[in-house]
């Protein structure tokens, strides 16, 4: 890991990148202002941003069927939940409790 520049402050981290093939980080506000967002995914090869993977998923076929596939797994696979004493508002408006990265 030290070959590709990568900096562990625990065991259980290097433990846990033992397996890990692809790595996404970013300085965006994650950090600052606790609010994970994804700008850009990929589907084998083909990269998309938000908007055209919105656009895909409405469209259907094939690669919307994939991105919504990729969307089920990304809000299963993670340890947050909504905070309930918000739950008439909108999603993207609602307070988010937990690790979004987290194992489940």
């Amino acid at each position: 890991m030290r070959k590709s520049n990568i900096l562990c402050k625990s065991l259980s981290t290097v433990e846990s990148l033992g397996a890990v093939s692809v790595i996404a980080s970013d300085k965006t506000g994650t950090l600052t202002q606790n609010r994970m967002t994804a700008v850009n995914i990929a589907i084998g090869q083909t990269p998309y941003n938000v908007a055209e993977a919105r656009e895909m998923a409405v469209k259907g076929g094939q690669e919307g069927e994939s991105i919504k596939a990729l969307a089920a797994i990304a809000g299963l696979c993670n340890d947050a939940s909504f905070e309930i004493s918000d739950i008439d508002e909108p999603a993207e408006l609602r307070k988010v409790n937990g690790d979004a990265t987290g194992e489940v």
